[in-house]
């Protein structure tokens, strides 16, 4: 393995999911490739409508059938490729920017628009981490994106004042470990 050539790989990985071609993106992932974003992992967490990034997904809009499809199918590469066709739909205008590299870790600062059932405009940024094999990705770790995004989408929920979308915000926080569980609220 090469530092540049892990960088070229991440370089490619941005491109294809930018233009969603998934010949391009499948060609840039390890074939032992073993999901790794945490809560993310349905196969150590099977309960997957227990997790902050389940309900981060929910709070911007997306219906059940939508959620419980694409969480559902997400074990092994082919199918987290599958997820990540889906989540390029509502994550558009991929971009990275400072990438650090070593022989088999990358982090880059990535960004992107979400493109929710609401319209809010939201900007994820923030770094993630690729684990590389073989000039390949075999872990994706990008959680921190999520709860960026989350902690900023805080002061919109809070401003709407709906009781059940401030409830879910509030499990996303718990789910994430950020904040303890909290009581249901009393109106």
């Amino acid at each position: 393995m090469t530092i540049e050539g892990n960088k070229k790989i991440i370089r490619m990985f941005f491109e294809a999911l930018q233009t969603q071609d998934w010949k391009l993106f499948e060609s840039t992932i390890h074939d032992d490739f073993y999901p790794s974003g945490g809560d993310m992992d349905l196969k150590v967490n099977p309960n997957y409508t227990k997790t902050g990034f389940y309900n981060f997904i929910k709070l911007l809009g997306f219906d059940e059938d939508t959620l419980s499809y694409n969480f559902n199918s997400y074990t092994n590469k082919k199918e987290w490729i599958e997820m990540m066709k889906w989540l390029s739909t509502i994550y558009i205008n991929w971009d990275f920017g400072r990438m650090v590299a070593e022989e088999d870790t990358v982090w880059v600062h990535r960004s992107v628009t979400i493109d929710d059932p609401r319209k809010l405009g939201l900007e994820l940024g923030a770094y993630v981490e690729f684990w590389m094999k073989d000039e390949k990705v075999i872990a994706y770790l990008g959680a921190g994106l999520h709860l960026q995004t989350l902690l900023d989408y805080g002061s919109l929920v809070m401003k709407r004042n709906q009781e059940e979308e401030i409830k879910l915000y509030l499990d996303s926080l718990y789910q994430w470990g950020l904040i303890p569980e909290v009581s249901p609220i009393k109106t």
